[in-house]
């Protein structure tokens, strides 16, 4: 019921942008519930079973010795990878869920939140887990502010992920067109399906505001530019 139920709400959006990508990158269906308190809850199917457990990503980069000079992201590739998952297939499912992150914000990938599907019978890796809870998103938390953000104000956000910020998360990707701009929402999209879904307008324009900037940086990052802090600061 916080911040208008917004992060029930973000879970149906991220839905919605990874349904229209359709690039086979497993990701986890939301859809909404109005409960008897009034409250908006976010609603899905399991996609484990008795058969299948979910592995986060912090008990697979805790499985083994990790050298100082590998990444958490190029650890957890090449753990997977010796585990029997397709080795390209785990890099396109990181980059995917990363450059995705971005665009909706996500702040809350740390690695409780992703992982690996396993047989519960021989422990086999069966596939990378799908996508989910992406609900700390699409700048929930600023109820009362006025402004879209900038680009400097989205470099400078503070996110909980393998990294600390956007600019490193970004620099692991290697395939940097998993994400078709052309398939993401509109701004004027996002603020039309946030009042539509009961977030008020001067907050629906202010998120539909940032995340247009959030395109600008996608934009220059897919052509080839590098996304830095720095190099915004000595624009501005």
């Amino acid at each position: 019921s916080e911040h208008f139920g917004q992060q029930s709400i973000n879970e149906l959006f991220a839905t919605l942008t990874h349904e229209r990508q359709d690039c086979g990158i497993p990701y986890t269906k939301y859809g909404l519930i109005i409960a008897e308190d009034k409250s908006i809850q976010s609603k899905c199917d399991a996609f484990t079973s008795i058969d299948k457990e979910f592995v986060s990503a912090y008990e697979i980069l805790n499985s083994q010795s990790i050298s100082n000079d590998q990444s958490n992201y190029e650890a957890f590739i090449q753990i997977c990878s010796t585990h029997g998952i397709d080795c390209e297939s785990v890099r396109r499912f990181m980059d995917y869920q990363t450059l995705t992150d971005f665009i909706l914000g996500n702040t809350d990938e740390h690695l409780l939140n992703f992982g690996i599907l396993r047989d519960t019978s021989s422990g086999q890796f069966i596939s990378t887990a799908p996508i989910f809870d992406t609900g700390n998103s699409m700048f929930y938390s600023y109820d009362s502010r006025k402004n879209g953000f900038s680009r400097i104000e989205i470099l400078e956000q503070e996110i909980t992920a393998i990294h600390s910020t956007w600019e490193k998360m970004l620099g692991h990707i290697t395939y940097k067109d998993i994400v078709r701009e052309d398939l993401l929402m509109t701004p004027s999209e996002v603020q039309n399906f946030y009042e539509e879904h009961g977030i008020p307008e001067q907050k629906a324009n202010m998120i539909s505001k940032s995340y247009k900037q959030k395109l600008s940086l996608l934009h220059d990052f897919q052509k080839g530019l590098t996304i830095s802090l720095y190099k915004e600061k000595q624009k501005q």
